[in-house]
């Protein structure tokens, strides 16, 4: 537990950075239907050609979705090969994840306790680290059996990653949401030419992902590329092509679906990695 604690004070940025993207890095709906003539790029409502959502699920679809990601600036992946995990992954006993979050709260507290005793006035809280299992298959050269690969965002990144929310066990919204949102993008990206499978060095990985909050703006999912992590919500098959061109490719955020960013995605501090 203690190489992972010194491995944590790696984690914590020395300053604040920009999350929010400027005017020239928004596009709307609106704009993508009047700029192009595909009709997959943004489709009417309702939509003949891709799979609706069944009407059961109570998806939130009034509130603003602005701001509905607490700031953040490391995500740690584990893969799994799953795509539904228990309740709460950091009550799973003796899983990487819980482990972790030990860790962390941990260092906190050390942290607290080390600053109380040294000025009496109140410290920042520290960054946020979010943690999520997903569906990434283990590689087949992990050493030990009961290991998992980590991938720690956003000083991964080496191709664009699409993760989406399909923990059923935490909330049906994202479990069904979730399959038939990959099962699109898999579609959108097989057509394009970008699926990881046919290149795997320079396509777009695919993967599902536990709890990352929101459940009541299913479907939910994060773009990470080029040092960006980009939160949207509401998303609908209809979305996944204009998402895969606009964002993914050109690093445009769509504005109807976006929730926030991971701190650094925009301005001057885009990128934030860790110097090893």
């Amino acid at each position: 537990m203690s190489r992972l604690n010194k491995l944590l004070s790696t984690f914590i940025p020395t300053s604040k950075t920009l999350t929010t993207p400027s005017p020239d890095e928004i596009i709307t709906l609106s704009d993508l239907q009047k700029e192009s003539d595909d009709s997959c790029m943004v489709c009417p409502t309702p939509c003949q050609d891709h799979e609706s959502y069944p009407r059961y699920l109570k998806i939130d679809q009034t509130s603003s979705l602005e701001s509905t990601v607490k700031p953040y600036f490391r995500h740690v992946v584990i893969s799994t090969g799953k795509s539904d995990w228990p309740d709460h992954i950091d009550e799973e006993s003796k899983s990487f994840a819980a482990c972790l979050d030990d860790a962390i709260k941990n260092a906190e507290k050390k942290k607290n306790k080390k600053n109380s005793d040294n000025n009496d006035e109140p410290q920042e809280k520290p960054p946020r680290i979010v943690i999520t299992n997903s569906s990434r298959l283990n590689s087949d050269d992990v050493p030990f059996s009961e290991g998992n690969d980590i991938l720690l965002f956003p000083d991964n990144i080496l191709v664009p990653i699409i993760l989406i929310c399909s923990h059923r066990r935490r909330d049906k919204r994202c479990g069904v949401t979730g399959p038939i949102l990959k099962s699109e993008f898999e579609n959108v990206l097989r057509k394009r030419g970008l699926d990881v499978d046919a290149r795997p060095n320079d396509g777009v990985g695919l993967f599902m992902t536990s709890h990352i909050g929101g459940h009541k703006f299913a479907g939910n999912l994060i773009v990470y590329r080029d040092g960006q992590g980009i939160w949207y919500g509401r998303v609908l098959p209809c979305h996944a092509k204009a998402i895969v061109e606009k964002t993914v490719i050109e690093g445009k955020v769509i504005k109807e679906l976006y929730r926030g960013s991971m701190n650094g995605s925009f301005g001057e501090g885009k990128g934030g990695k860790l110097e090893w």
